[in-house]
């Protein structure tokens, strides 16, 4: 069940940083905002590259989300530094019909550039 800001996760990284992993909530709308233009301006193969991502943009896709996540259509979990987004993971159901055939979406961004944390190996678990 979905809850709003749930922490599924703590570890510690390789670095000795706390990230933790959790569920999105509307506290969250400027930090996403912030991590998708990060991500357009890096040009890291992603939907958006180069474009400015407004915030009421962003806070129609958090309301899908919230949707999609209420009736089990999709899992989205963040990590996160303190409240800094540093990684994002997705799964969508496919077909509404096979409620077990879901499409995985992996993307841990560890922008060195635009996020300084590449070498904290947010991926790894001490």
């Amino acid at each position: 069940m979905f809850v709003p800001g749930h922490i599924v996760k703590k570890f510690i990284s390789k670095k000795g940083k706390e990230m933790i992993i959790r569920y999105p909530k509307w506290e969250d709308l400027d930090e996403f905002t912030r991590y998708i233009n990060k991500l357009s301006c890096e040009d890291t193969f992603v939907t958006f590259s180069g474009e400015e991502i407004k915030k009421e943009y962003e806070a129609r896709a958090l309301s899908e989300w919230f949707y999609q996540l209420e009736m089990g259509d999709k899992v989205v979990l963040g990590c996160f530094y303190k409240e800094k987004l540093l990684g994002l993971a997705n799964i969508d159901r496919v077909n509404q019909r096979e409620k077990e055939v879901f499409m995985w979406e992996f993307w841990v961004f560890r922008l060195k550039k635009s996020f300084g944390v590449r070498e904290w190996g947010i991926s790894y678990e001490k």
